[in-house]
């Protein structure tokens, strides 16, 4: 039972790192590509190399497939989401009804009807958090069927099927193959930004977005982000701070070069090479709109060394 925040850090830490392997929020490329502004040319030549979670594994048993342990995926996000939600009731000084620890079905009915507190950084996005709650409390009887009863991958189209709790009920709803991974990162997505305290703004657009391809299962309206392309270039320019110690940076001009060479970019990484070797590191699209300056010396929250 996660009492702290360390606790849950501590008890989710091998299905998070499972997840992000297979399932990272946001998509990762093998291939960089690099824009020199200053130059402007093209330093490296674009390319996408990212590795499918549906690719064999070329450890021992190399025929062994993604669908293959597609459930223990879903069981793994599944357990985080759990321990989320009880570390936020736990936080939030709700008391089980009965003995010292929750059933999963109390959390499950909890999560359902919104009665679980957000913990930060959700306690400034609600919305995020009621989908994730409901989510949650949707797929209680798929996982309880992964437990305890039987359990099914469909051959041909990968979809996840449990089976009712008594004879004659309704089955739970089924997970397509889409929302698999979309669940999976929706809840290594949500456990990073509990256990950091902070919501990037990439991150938070991803987050969104994996939560749209889920809404028959939260039952909640599409909030409209839009999924991250694989690549992102890094944008770099050379300054010299001078005796000033200041830097003058035009991120409106930045995009436009950066849009032209790579229209279909959804994020940039831009640096900052100083003359001394020293390199400075910050989202594109954390950089304030507009001509900004600023000191190396006191440096503003989006950007750092790197």
């Amino acid at each position: 039972m996660p009492t702290s925040l360390q606790d849950f850090e501590d008890d989710t830490g091998f299905e998070r790192l499972t997840l992000d392997r297979v399932t990272p929020l946001l998509p990762r490329s093998e291939a960089s590509s690099v824009l020199d502004l200053d130059a402007n040319n093209l330093a490296v030549t674009p390319g996408v190399a990212v590795a499918s979670v549906d690719s064999t594994s070329g450890a021992p048993g190399a025929d062994l497939k993604f669908d293959d342990v597609r459930p223990l995926f879903f069981g793994a996000a599944w357990k985080v989401l759990d321990q989320l939600i009880e570390f936020a009731l736990e936080r939030g000084g709700i008391a089980p009804k009965k003995g010292t620890r929750f059933t999963i079905e109390e959390k499950a009915q909890q999560a359902r009807t919104g009665r679980v507190p957000p913990v930060p950084p959700f306690d400034h996005h609600p919305d995020l958090w009621l989908r994730l709650a409901h989510i949650y409390a949707s797929t209680e009887e798929l996982r309880n069927s992964l437990t305890h009863r039987r359990f099914t991958v469909d051959p041909h189209t990968s979809e996840l099927r449990g089976t009712p709790r008594n004879q004659g009920g309704a089955a739970p709803k089924a997970l397509s193959k889409g929302e698999q991974t979309a669940y999976c990162q929706a809840a290594v997505g949500a456990a990073e930004a509990v256990i950091h305290g902070s919501t990037p703004t990439r991150r938070m657009d991803q987050l969104k977005w994996v939560l749209d391809q889920l809404t028959s299962h939260h039952g909640q309206p599409t909030l409209g982000s839009s999924a991250a392309h694989p690549l992102i270039p890094v944008l770099r320019l050379r300054r010299d701070p001078g005796s000033s110690n200041e830097l003058s940076l035009d991120a409106a001009a930045i995009r436009t070069s950066a849009r032209g060479a790579y229209a279909d970019a959804t994020y940039f990484d831009l640096e900052v090479l100083l003359p001394d070797g020293r390199l400075l590191a910050a989202p594109l699209e954390d950089v304030p709109s507009g001509p900004v300056t600023f000191s190396i010396s006191a440096l503003p929250d989006w950007i750092q060394w790197k």
